[in-house]
């Protein structure tokens, strides 16, 4: 069930900086890919503020 998700659909994951772009759901898993609203304000690899 690989579907694009719309704004009407609810945050499964809670998370107002993230919106879902698609839900798979498997027998045992949901695989969820999302997508960030917000600028990062340090890289996510050395931990120094940009």
């Amino acid at each position: 069930m690989d579907e694009p998700m719309g704004a009407s659909v609810p945050n499964l994951l809670n998370l107002p900086e993230c919106r879902i772009i698609t839900v798979d759901d498997t027998d045992d898993a949901y695989h969820i890919a999302v997508e960030t609203l917000t600028v990062p304000t340090m890289c996510p690899h050395v931990q120094f503020f940009t």
